[in-house]
């Protein structure tokens, strides 16, 4: 299965996945992509796209089908420094990940936006923060 993402946060690249690799690629061609994705900061890629009007999630080297209907997505401070996104699907956790997510050292001087270059926040807070969110995903692809 080969999957073309937009990558995140870097927008003028394509993050190509298949057999549970990645390549990252300028997108000079204007590709059509199925999804949004990023890597970690253990360098495993996260994302969720869309095939045949269904939704999955990537994570490292393994895809999982969700449901619309049945997906709880959270990502919470556990301590001062460090997040944990939790993903379920059907009462099943298919990804929990704690990570110290990027701050950006300038924030005290000007404006950020805390999920510009954290694809886990983006995810949790934009496409899996519910039912509406991931449909409104899914029609997007």
């Amino acid at each position: 299965m080969k999957i073309v993402f937009n990558n995140y946060p870097d927008i003028t690249k394509v993050i190509i996945w298949q057999d549970g690799k990645y390549n990252i690629l300028d997108d000079d061609a204007d590709i059509s992509t199925q999804g949004i994705a990023g890597i970690t900061e253990n360098n495993n890629l996260v994302g969720v796209f869309v095939d045949s009007k269904k939704v999955f999630f990537a994570f490292e080297t393994q895809v999982y089908s969700l449901s619309p209907t049945e997906f709880e997505c959270s990502n919470t401070y556990i301590n001062k420094d460090e997040r944990c996104f939790i993903l379920k699907n059907r009462d099943i956790e298919i990804c929990n990940i704690i990570y110290k997510p990027f701050i950006d050292p300038g924030i005290m001087f000007y404006e950020v936006d805390l999920e510009e270059f954290d694809i886990l926040l983006f995810l949790s807070n934009n496409v899996l923060k519910n039912k509406e969110t991931l449909e409104s995903f899914i029609e997007s692809k």
